[in-house]
């Protein structure tokens, strides 16, 4: 059996409109007939969660592009260094301005296309990064503290405690928390196990990534989970920007500005603090070099360096 792309002939792609354009990345099916097999592993090549981010970041260009008279057909190098623009200008992040680049060149390349990414949108692009380091710093998420944590969740209801906490002590990516199931939970010795079967370092879940959560974040858990829960449902049902917003929201409430990725930068600042070697974060917290665990720790790393011990 072979599986044909949902995609026009060369003389009609020209005029492919955004839904078609947002199914062929969704998709992600090349404009040739291939098995069934092959197809399974095309579609494989992104993880679910990249290829619903391109989607959204495809949905919201052509909104802008509609409003100019344009679309994804027309667009060109120097209307997609515009966007970036206009991006900046509603302060969104550099990581906002790459995916939105990296999803136009996804969507070419699946259709076969020239990418309409090209020198002026590089420019615009390293700009971008540069001027929101000068104005933002390096753009890491804050860090908190274990008690900022503790206050966050008591101040919230059952379902964002829960989030919460599984996000700090599971060390978890915004998108790995939102694609948890109840089949990923399970008990362990004085708490409970968290598996994270895909994430950013572990597209193709080929590596055993097991988390632990206790006490606190244990009973949290426990405490959303139905008596008869189905495998397959989600723990959370957020999605990775529900789950950024509603943390952002908890961090507001105790005065502070935070995002869910503080969650992970606060484990890797309080464990370090308390004495976790690199390698224990690293395997407890699903990074795969060292340099990573130290930009995240580099705070804490700094107080116990030589200048600190010795001077």
């Amino acid at each position: 059996m072979h599986v044909k792309g949902n995609y026009r002939s060369p003389e009609t792609a020209t005029v492919q409109p955004v839904n078609n354009a947002v199914q062929a990345v969704e998709n992600d099916l090349p404009a040739v007939a291939i098995g069934a097999s092959a197809a399974r592993l095309v579609r494989d090549s992104f993880a679910p969660n990249t290829r619903r981010c391109y989607a959204g970041q495809l949905r919201r260009l052509d909104a802008w592009l509609s409003e100019r008279g344009e679309s994804l057909a027309t667009l060109d190098d120097g209307l997609l260094a515009d966007y970036l623009g206009k991006l900046d200008d509603d302060g969104m992040s550099a990581a906002t301005a790459r995916l939105a680049v990296s999803a136009v060149r996804s969507w070419a390349k699946v259709t076969d296309r020239a990418s309409p990414a090209g020198r002026i949108t590089d420019m615009a692009l390293r700009g971008f990064g540069r001027e929101g380091r000068a104005e933002r710093g390096r753009g890491q998420a804050p860090a908190l503290d274990i008690d900022t944590i503790r206050l966050m969740a008591e101040k919230a209801d059952k379902r964002d405690r829960a989030m919460i906490w599984v996000l700090f002590q599971a060390c978890l990516r915004r998108s790995e928390a939102a694609a948890l199931e109840w089949r990923d939970v399970e008990a362990g010795k004085g708490g409970l196990r968290i598996r994270v079967r895909k994430s950013k370092t572990n597209q193709d879940g080929g590596l055993d990534d097991i988390r632990f959560v206790k006490a606190e974040a244990a009973r949290a858990l426990l405490a959303i989970q139905p008596d008869e829960p189905n495998p397959d449902a989600s723990v959370f049902g957020m999605s990775p920007s529900t789950v950024n917003r509603r943390f952002k929201a908890a961090a507001s409430r105790c005065g502070v500005q935070a995002t869910a990725h503080s969650a992970r930068v606060t484990y890797a600042s309080e464990l370090t603090r308390l004495g976790a070697s690199t390698i224990e974060l690293m395997r407890s917290g699903g990074w795969q070099t060292e340099r990573m665990v130290g930009h995240y720790a580099s705070g804490v790393m700094a107080e116990h360096n030589a200048t600190a011990k010795y001077l």
